[in-house]
């Protein structure tokens, strides 16, 4: 689409323009070729859409036999996490939570007021909350241990 402006400063000239979009960034192309950005947009961050790793749990060992009323749940650091997800439930789907807390930071969370002679189920998911809303956080790893 050609389009004629008239560009009046000290000088008065006519420059003929074709306006194209090119992925979010508009041109005008001058009589001479050159290239004229107009609301250039920004470019986005591939990096923000790769989602955290996937975090290596590390205590209380798959089925491991608890004694007393609270536990310690470990895990290795995610290096793209600035943050974690931790789920604490009773059942394997986590329908039954017992603590659901989506900003712990470290590697790990204490869990109190464990009842006695129950199965827990945990899972953690790292996330980073640079990214874009789909991909802040990863996916959960899972375990389960039991108390005495």
């Amino acid at each position: 689409m050609k389009l004629v402006f008239a560009v009046i400063a000290t000088i008065s000239l006519s420059v003929f323009a074709s306006e194209t979009a090119h992925e979010g960034v508009h041109e005008i192309r001058g009589k001479s070729g050159a290239n004229l950005t107009l609301f250039p947009t920004k470019q986005q961050d591939a990096t923000k859409k790769e989602r955290p790793g996937k975090p290596k749990l590390s205590e209380p060992g798959y089925k491991a036999v608890i004694n007393g009323n609270s536990v310690t749940l470990k895990w290795e650091n995610v290096e793209t996490a600035n943050a974690y997800h931790v789920q604490v439930a009773t059942d394997p789907a986590f329908k039954w939570l017992v603590s659901d807390n989506w900003n712990v930071s470290g590697n790990s969370f204490e869990q109190k007021e464990l009842k006695p002679a129950t199965s827990y189920f945990w899972r953690v998911a790292a996330i980073r909350s640079a990214n874009e809303a789909t991909f802040m956080k990863g996916w959960f790893s899972v375990n389960t241990f039991v108390t005495k």
